[in-house]
This record gives C-alpha cells, structure tokens and sequence, in this order.
C-alpha cells in the first residue's frame, strides 16, 4: 500500500488544513477501457489504498477515492486520488520527483501535466512479474497516483499520456 501513497504524501504545503476541498476525484465504471474491479480482494486493495493515502497526505486529501481497474491476470492499473484541502496548495514537480525516488522508483522525470496543468511524474520498479509503473500528479485542485501493472503501459512516457487520460476521466 506504501507503494502508492508515499509519492503523494508531502506534496503539498498549507496554512491551516481547510475542510473544504478544492477540487473531487469520481471513479467511473471503465479507465482507459478497463472495467473497475468488484471481487471482494480488489475492493480490499482500493481500501487499503485509499487508507495508506489518507495517512501520507497528513489531512491534505480530502474525499480520496480508490479503485482497480482490470484483472489480476491481465492488464491493470490502480488509482488514489483525492482533492486538495482548501488553503493547501501544491508544490514543485521536482518535489514530486523526489517523493517518488524516496518511494525506491527509478528512472523517474516529469512529464507534461496536460490540459489540467500542475506537476505530473513518473518512475519504474521492478517486482516479481515485471516492471510497474507509478505516476503521480498534483495540482492545484487535486493530487493523485496512478499504478500501471507490468504490461499495463510500454514505458514511462505512455504511462504519463494514460495517466493524464485518467485525470481527464476522474477530476472535477
């Protein structure tokens, strides 16, 4: 669960955490074409997901939705996501950069952060059935990460083009 949420986690700086988000995260039925996952096993990931972000954002995230997408035996992807507290606002995309680092991914750099703007990075780590890819984006109304399962993505840089594909879908 670390895996997602360590990126996010310090990301943001504030005055004095507000109750009011700036911005929301809704989950569709489909990403990127993959159906959302209902088996009791993929609603306890998204829990623990949404939980272990939750912890990490300190009180920043506000409304964090978590979902899978896919199957365990094919293509998948993960998502954490939440809006912004109302006198947090974002910080640099070399701090993004960094989280991640210190989350143990490599390769990682910044990508173009699409028509939502804000800061959007993504690094590579090894596990037993390939390479996953992790995404994180912030912004000034909401911040997230997208996990890409080993095949899910050629490499980071199209990770980065699904992930703001994904933004497009779930911010308001």
């Amino acid at each position: 669960m670390a895996v997602i949420a360590a990126a996010v986690g310090g990301y943001f700086a504030q005055h004095q955490t507000s109750s009011t988000p700036k911005g929301s995260i809704t989950l569709p039925r489909t990403l990127l074409s993959l159906p959302r996952a209902t088996s009791a096993a993929a609603d306890r990931l998204a829990r623990n997901l949404r939980n272990a972000e939750a912890t990490q954002s300190h009180g920043r995230l506000w409304n964090i939705m978590a979902g899978i997408y896919g199957s365990p035996t094919g293509a998948w992807l993960a998502i954490a996501a939440g809006g912004i507290c109302g006198t947090c606002y974002a910080k640099s995309t070399s701090v993004v950069e960094r989280g991640l680092v210190r989350s143990g991914y490599s390769g990682v750099r910044a990508f173009p952060a699409g028509s939502k703007g804000g800061s959007l990075a993504c690094g590579s780590r090894q596990i037993r059935s390939g390479t996953l890819l992790h995404c994180t984006w912030v912004d000034k109304m909401t911040a997230g990460d997208v996990l890409f399962a080993p095949g899910s993505a050629s490499g980071l840089a199209e990770a980065a083009a699904k992930t703001n594909q994904v933004r497009a879908a779930v911010e308001h």
